[in-house]
């Protein structure tokens, strides 16, 4: 069976993270942490939509169950999410920083 590709796009990998989020601030390890007053750090999304406009956007409270299922059906055809990860950070990262250089250029150029 193969997922289907809408159904996998960022948003529902986005939904687990917020589930990972949340459980970890709900934890044991950060419970002592809590009692000597610290507060849980805001999540900061690098990007809050699709760059395909035909996937549609979607929010938190998609179905986390499903998207567990269709992230299980990935490893299932050997796709390494972690490598994937891993490889979108690099990316982005590099276009990140090649973005902020032109910035610095063009901001060069008007002084």
């Amino acid at each position: 069976m193969r997922p289907e590709t809408p159904r996998l796009r960022y948003a529902d990998a986005r939904a687990l993270a917020y589930q990972e989020y949340k459980a970890a601030f709900k934890s044991a390890a950060f419970a002592p942490l809590a009692a000597r007053g610290a507060r849980p750090q805001f999540i900061l999304w690098a990007g809050t939509g699709t760059q395909n406009p035909a996937y549609s956007d979607m929010t938190l409270g998609c179905d986390v169950g499903q998207a567990r299922q269709q992230f299980s059906v990935l490893g299932k055809l050997d796709v390494d999410m972690d490598q994937v990860g891993e490889e979108l950070q690099v990316e982005g990262v590099k276009l990140f920083a090649q973005a902020f250089e032109l910035l610095l250029g063009l901001m060069a150029e008007k002084q």
